[in-house]
């Protein structure tokens, strides 16, 4: 079983899951636009019946993609309200001296994605804590670089660079890194 709780802040995740919903949305529009605005075009100059049929529908498509946006949103704000409900850490204050100095490794050439803290029980009982992060870096050097700071702040048993690759963005060519370091002595 594995529990995550996520790190970033309040307004970081309202962040991404608006620009995942703008994202979705725009593309449900987008087709709707590429169908029906020809064949408002097409029923302007008096065409082909089978173009008439074709603009009903895609309102019909449209209605209906309107009606599982709605739906959408209402199970969006049910998962957030959970997500808020799970996010809460009572021993949040152990975590913060860890999450300063792991800040503070990262510089100034480096943007977190995710800082998370994942339980993970395994199968005889014990727990194990992970500090998992993924952010983007200018070079690839510099996610090695950050592994190695992290192993040797000596609180971790293992720290693992797990994924490292290029990535295009708007600042130009990055790499995003994905680490998963195992706090040491962390059985429950």
């Amino acid at each position: 079983m594995k529990e995550t709780i996520n790190l970033l802040p309040r307004d970081r995740l309202r962040a991404i899951v608006m620009h995942r919903r703008i994202t979705q949305w725009g593309a449900a529009v987008s087709l709707c636009a590429t169908v029906v605005l020809p064949a408002a075009l097409a029923l302007r100059e008096g065409v082909d019946p089978a173009l008439i049929e074709r603009a009903r529908r895609s309102e019909e498509i449209l209605a209906s993609l309107q009606q599982q946006r709605s739906m959408l949103a209402k199970e969006l704000a049910g998962l957030q309200q959970e997500l808020r409900a799970e996010t809460t850490l009572e021993a949040q204050a152990r975590w913060e001296s860890l999450i300063e100095h792991v800040l503070t490794l990262l510089g100034e050439d480096a943007a977190l994605e995710r800082l998370a803290i994942e339980r993970v029980q395994s199968p005889d009982g014990t727990a194990r804590y992970h500090l998992a992060l993924r952010g983007l870096v200018r070079e690839q050097s510099d996610a090695l670089d950050l592994t190695v700071r992290l192993e040797g702040l000596g609180v971790f048993e293992r720290v693992v660079l797990e994924e490292s690759a290029r990535r295009e963005t708007i600042a130009g060519e990055l790499i995003s890194f994905r680490i998963r370091a195992t706090l040491r002595g962390s059985e429950a």
